[in-house]
């Protein structure tokens, strides 16, 4: 240690060594590094700290000016070290830069005393008020800081009171609890540990008032900031969903562990931005229909669209099953179907994959991921990833943004999120139809397959072989190098593998299906056939098992009524259709919420019936009593017996009764054909 302006005993100035100190990993260094890293991005948020070290290095640029012209006198640091420096120098230096003298001082000693280094003279500020000591408890707190810290409240002078120890320990094991499962929004964080710190202020002390001692939400953030980790503070700002898609780490890619082409489909939907009118619109006047759904299926390995399906249904089952059936089958025959004229080398993808990936869609049943893995397609497992995680379908997501990209953007019927309130709505300009939207998007997935670069799906064999870095190259060449060329079904095994099954119960008038359209309550349907087969083995079970046994599975399109099928050993592996049978007929090709509105109808009228038909029965039980009451008055005074056998002379009793029913009969007779003109109705015999 040396002492300015004393004498250096037993050394020359030269014998001292000037080091430069290491602040690389020092808490200054650091604060200063991330400073501004933040201060280059480009956000809206990060605009303080960009004006923050925009000042920090203009202070740090004046004090090296003015230690540049501190050295401009020779043997500047020898003549400042043994106190013989010019004085009114250095009163120069601090006139031309507006400084105090006592400024120039703490500069240069700061900077001689860490290594003479620009990195030395960054402030210390942003330790400021980290050496303070903690209060143990509220006590000490307000024995040591008896008007709090900090910024006064809004509701008063008192300033927010001051954080004690306590805070620190609440915080810190509030901090440990957190995890991905638990709220992870800021104003949910500071309730609960508004809680936890309440609970343990009430603990020392029960008859605490709380409203006095809560914490502001400013200090929550100082105390969170503290004690968690970047990530949780990253979820805390900006969610689960965001983290998780955008900010943690990828350990692999979605195509890894993926061997050949067909391995894996990815499949999802997505809403079109668009709005389409319906093919039914006339002269008089537009329909324009809601948003279609598309659901894009891809192949992990190569990249490679291997199906779709577009739908007004939205996110069904049917929907689903329909694309699955697209994507197992020959577009060929389904572009025809469209109007859309392709070769087989065009879009070459109908195979069976060996696993489906989803997400956890409302229309995927784990009844149906069982059927889907136990038929005989080949389909060997079924795999979910965790929803609204669009990083774990990373081919299928990309391919849905450059699709919007593509098709969305150039309709006159897109929605536009930016354009102002006042403007037409988007599906008043709605032009295309589905028909015309199936005839863009084939040609387009087409193209996708042949033209999309894949140069990152190559590996080192296809390159060797000069295989095209595109989607349908790659899926080609590894299906038949790699799968052995796929796994085909036919259309007819893989409808039948596809399609949903339901029990029937089989009563003497009908086979009788519980069927769930849509909503929560289920339609009892009944079906019939001309088959004899089934017919009667139907006749058989309601004898031998009683009526409603459930014997048969038949396949049903989860929205279609009209008809349902059945293929199984009854009928010697023939597909028989079940037709809607007469008792239900008036459910015939209704769709979903029609079904469920007619049903309720149904039992809403069932209902109203019981109730009037029991109304009437105690209407007329009372009528039946009443009359028998009065017809009891008038034959109060003939001879009345017990005897309990039958009455004797019944028929000769019952003849003058029938003689007059036939008499008004007959009069009723004669009016109707003679009108007023008949003897009968003047009482002649």
């Amino acid at each position: 240690m040396h002492q300015l302006s004393k004498p250096l005993l037993g050394f020359y100035i030269e014998e001292y060594e000037c080091i430069e100190n290491d602040f690389i990993s020092g808490e200054r260094q650091q604060w200063y590094s991330e400073l501004f890293l933040a201060s280059k991005r480009t956000r809206k948020k990060n605009t303080e700290k960009r004006e923050r070290a925009k000042k920090l290095k203009e202070r740090l640029d004046k004090k090296m000016d003015m230690i540049f012209d501190f050295l401009s006198i020779p043997d500047a640091l020898e003549l400042y070290v043994k106190g013989t420096y010019p004085s009114q120098d250095l009163s120069k230096i601090s006139e031309k830069y507006n400084v105090n003298l006592s400024t120039v001082y703490r500069t240069l000693n700061t900077y001689f005393a860490f290594g003479c280094c620009k990195r030395a003279l960054i402030p210390n500020n942003h330790r400021i008020g980290k050496g303070r000591e903690i209060p143990k408890n509220l006590h000490e707190a307000k024995k040591k800081y008896p008007r709090g810290l900090g910024r006064p409240r809004f509701d008063g002078e008192l300033n927010q009171r001051v954080i004690t120890q306590l805070e620190h320990d609440v915080m810190e094991s509030f901090a440990k609890k957190l995890s991905l499962s638990s709220p992870n929004k800021l104003h949910q964080l500071f309730t609960l540990f508004c809680i936890d710190l309440r609970e343990r202020l009430k603990k020392d002390n029960p008859y605490l008032d709380w409203d006095s001692h809560r914490v502001t939400r400013n200090q929550f953030l100082q105390l969170f900031n503290k004690y968690v980790s970047n990530k949780q503070l990253s979820i805390a700002n900006k969610g689960v969903k965001n983290y998780k898609n955008n900010q943690r780490a990828l350990t692999s890619s979605a195509r890894h562990n993926i061997p050949f082409p067909t391995a894996r489909y990815e499949i999802d939907s997505t809403t079109l931005d668009l709005y389409i009118q319906s093919s039914f619109t006339s002269l008089e006047g537009k329909k324009p229909l809601k948003r279609p759904t598309l659901y894009t299926v891809y192949d992990t390995y190569s990249g490679c669209v291997v199906g779709f399906n577009l739908t007004l249904d939205g996110n069904t089952e049917e929907s689903l099953l329909m694309a699955l059936n697209n994507t197992f089958t020959n577009k060929v025959f389904f572009a025809a179907l469209h109007g859309v004229k392709i070769k087989e080398e065009d879009w070459p993808c109908h195979h069976i994959c060996s696993e489906v990936l989803f997400d956890r869609g409302t229309e995927f049943k784990d009844k149906k991921v069982t059927e889907l893995v136990e038929s005989s397609l080949g389909i060997l497992g079924v795999s979910f990833t965790e929803s609204y995680m669009g990083s774990n379908k990373g081919t299928v997501e990309g391919g849905f943004k450059s699709m919007q990209e593509s098709i969305t953007e150039f309709t006159s019927a897109k929605i536009d999120k930016d354009k102002p309130k006042n403007t037409q709505h988007a599906s008043q300009k709605a032009l295309l139809t589905m028909s015309d939207l199936y005839k863009i998007l084939i040609p387009y997935f087409i193209f996708e397959n042949h033209s999309r670069n894949a140069i990152e799906k190559r590996d080192l064999e296809d390159c060797i072989n000069n295989v095209e870095p595109t989607p349908q190259a790659i899926f080609n060449y590894s299906l038949n190098t790699k799968a052995n060329g796929g796994v085909v079904r036919s259309n007819r095994e893989i409808m039948m593998a596809l399609l949903p099954r339901y029990p029937v119960s089989l009563i003497k008038q009908s086979f009788k299906i519980k069927r769930h359209i849509k909503g929560e309550r289920a339609v009892h349907l009944n079906y019939q056939t001309s088959n004899d087969d089934l017919n009667k083995y139907r006749e058989f079970a309601c004898n031998h098992d009683g009526d409603g046994a459930f014997e048969i599975e038949v396949m049903v399109l989860p929205n279609w009524v009209d008809h349902v099928w059945y293929c199984g050993p009854i009928t010697g592996g023939e597909c028989v259709e079940l037709k809607l049978a007469d008792r239900s007929k008036r459910f015939a090709s209704l769709y979903g919420d029609d079904i469920e509105t007619l049903n309720n109808e149904d039992l809403v009228f069932a209902s109203e019936l019981r109730n009037k038909r029991q109304y009437f029965k105690e209407c007329l039980a009372g009528l039946i009593k009443e009359s028998e009451l009065s017809r009891a008055k008038d034959i109060k005074n003939v001879k009345k017996t017990n005897n309990k056998s039958i009455s004797k002379h019944l028929d000769d009793n019952t003849k003058p009764d029938l003689r007059e029913e036939t008499l008004g009969n007959a009069q009723m007779v004669s009016a109707t054909l003679m009108g007023g003109n008949s003897s009968l109705l003047e009482g002649d015999d």
